[in-house]
């Protein structure tokens, strides 16, 4: 004997599902970086997507770019990074000026879903930095080799 029911049920729950976020690829695609400050102000930033990450005994993370990218950007910044396929991004920025100490408002954007933001006052020692892989924890202290 035939259950209509059941496969009635199996329709509506497959249905209800497809609306949940089981099916969409969580993989990023876009880091979307915002960095606001005193208008004019310039920035130094280094950005790679092909990168070693090691930590050392003590826990203390490097990160050794097999290339990366260094430009001179003018707040405020609003920019968009593709890397799809890579799966991994950093970022580290000082100021053009190396004297200066320039106070700054920061969001980093995943898919413009996951978002990562805050306050800092960088210069030369104490840089703005980013570093996110897929499926590790996104962090904000490390090294650049």
């Amino acid at each position: 004997m035939r259950k209509p029911w059941l496969a009635v049920a199996s329709l509506m729950a497959l249905a209800s599902l497809s609306g949940c976020d089981w099916f969409d690829d969580p993989t990023p695609e876009l880091i979307r970086v915002v960095i606001d400050g005193e208008a004019g102000t310039q920035l130094s930033l280094v950005t790679a997507t092909d990168f070693l990450v090691t930590a050392d005994e003590f826990g203390a993370t490097t990160v050794r770019p097999t290339s990366a990218d260094t430009t001179l950007v003018t707040l405020p910044l609003d920019s968009i990074f593709h890397i799809e396929g890579r799966f991994q991004f950093v970022l580290v920025g000082v100021p053009a000026d190396s004297a200066a100490t320039v106070p700054l408002q920061y969001d980093f954007r995943i898919n413009d879903e996951r978002s990562f933001g805050g306050q800092a006052e960088i210069n030369l020692t104490t840089p703005l930095k980013f570093l996110m892989q897929f499926n590790q924890p996104t962090l904000a202290e490390f090294d650049l080799a």
